[in-house]
C-alpha cells in the first residue's frame, strides 16, 4: 500500500505472511484465472492506516514473457474511510 503523497510505502504484505508456500506453482487453463482474498484490518505495524487515498500495488510475481515479475505489476486506487 503506496501513499502518494507522502511518497512512502505504508503496508507490505512483508506484515502478513503469505499462505502460499514459497516456490509453490500453480498452472492456470487457457480461459480460466486464478482468485485469491486476503482480509486486512487496515492495520500497519499495528497501528491504523490514516483515513486517505493510497495505492495498492502488487504482482504476482511472474510475467507474460518474463519470470521476473516485472512484466504484470498491477495498481489499483484505495480509499480508507473513517468508520
Amino acid at each position: 500500500m503506496w501513499d502518494p503523497q507522502r511518497k512512502r510505502l505504508v503496508w507490505s504484505s512483508e506484515e502478513r505472511p503469505a499462505t502460499f508456500v514459497a516456490g509453490e506453482r500453480i498452472t492456470v487453463q487457457p480461459g480460466t484465472c486464478v482468485q485469491w482474498t486476503l482480509v486486512w484490518a487496515v492495520r500497519a505495524a499495528g497501528s491504523p492506516i490514516r483515513v486517505g487515498t493510497y495505492e495498492f500495488r502488487w504482482t504476482a510475481g511472474t510475467g507474460m514473457s518474463t519470470a521476473t515479475g516485472t512484466a504484470d505489476r498491477q495498481t489499483q486506487p484505495v480509499k480508507v474511510a473513517a468508520r
